[in-house]
């Protein structure tokens, strides 16, 4: 087991996601309610996501720098197993 510096992090973001909004259904005329039935009136808009689902973490080896996806945000280096052959 050897301790690798970590470079940068870098936070992976949940998705946008998309809302509609649609008014209430209108009370009476035919031409509303049509137009209320297809979704004309309809505001489809994006919300953004602060939910993080993960962390893209850079390192450095070797004189080489590696990623490697990791549930929770490490701290200044991370553990690295090597297998010597």
């Amino acid at each position: 087991m050897v301790q690798a510096p970590v470079v940068n992090v870098e936070p992976i973001k949940s998705p946008n996601r998309q809302i509609e909004e649609c008014p209430e259904k209108p009370a009476g005329g035919l031409a509303a309610t049509l137009s209320w039935d297809l979704g004309e009136s309809c505001i489809v808009r994006s919300v953004a996501s602060d939910r993080i689902d993960g962390y893209r973490v850079f390192y450095r080896w070797d004189d080489r720098v590696y990623s490697q996806v990791m549930d929770s945000r490490p701290g200044a280096s991370i553990a690295l197993t090597l297998k010597v052959n």
